[in-house]
């Protein structure tokens, strides 16, 4: 475990390093569609926190509530697998129309 600690440690501190370093600049939207997820009970991921994407999503935004909370896709892995291949098939066929929004 000591060897697994050594090669993770690193890691970790970055994320945390950039997380609290981290600060908003706007800039103009994205002009790729913006996909989000989020789980219906997620206490700090909300989905109306995640609807704020929509925001920085010129060339669409869609935002997809699975039942759960933030690890639902421990939970809703067959429900999500379906969604994202659908929203793939979607935007590889041209086709306008996406997946049905799970609540």
């Amino acid at each position: 475990m000591p060897e697994l600690r050594e090669l993770l440690l690193p890691v970790l501190r970055a994320d945390f390093r950039w997380l609290h370093e981290y600060r908003f600049r706007p800039e103009p939207p994205l002009t790729v569609p913006v996909v989000a997820l989020a789980g219906a009970t997620d206490p700090q991921a909300t989905p109306d926190r995640m609807a704020g994407w929509s925001r920085q999503a010129a060339a669409g935004f869609a935002l997809y509530t699975l039942p759960g909370d933030h690890f639902f896709t421990r939970t809703c892995l067959t429900e999500l697998a379906a969604l994202l291949a659908a929203d793939l098939s979607a935007v590889t066929d041209g086709a306008a129309a996406r997946p049905p929004v799970y609540r």
